[in-house]
């Protein structure tokens, strides 16, 4: 539980400099937001191949649509920011 909500502290630290960091960077918003969201999924596909756990997609079948659809509206939301 604990080591829990220093993961929670950690990323919400993490999120809470998007700002500040984004101020200092010489390119253009839908630039920022492309190599981020670029860099987070290498980082996510990387972490996927060398973990210990691996994803099943048939066993998550009946959320499946859910996951598309919350996936694509948080795309959108990074690509209109």
């Amino acid at each position: 539980m604990k080591t829990d909500f220093i993961k929670y502290i950690g990323c919400l630290m993490i999120f809470g400099t998007n700002g500040t960091v984004s101020k200092h960077i010489n390119l253009g918003s839908s630039h920022i937001v492309f190599f981020r969201s670029l860099i987070g999924w290498a980082f996510m596909f990387l972490s996927l191949i060398f973990s210990s756990h691996s994803f099943v997609f048939p066993k998550y079948r009946k959320q499946s649509l859910y996951l598309a659809v919350s996936g694509i509206a948080l795309g959108a939301s990074w690509l209109l920011l």
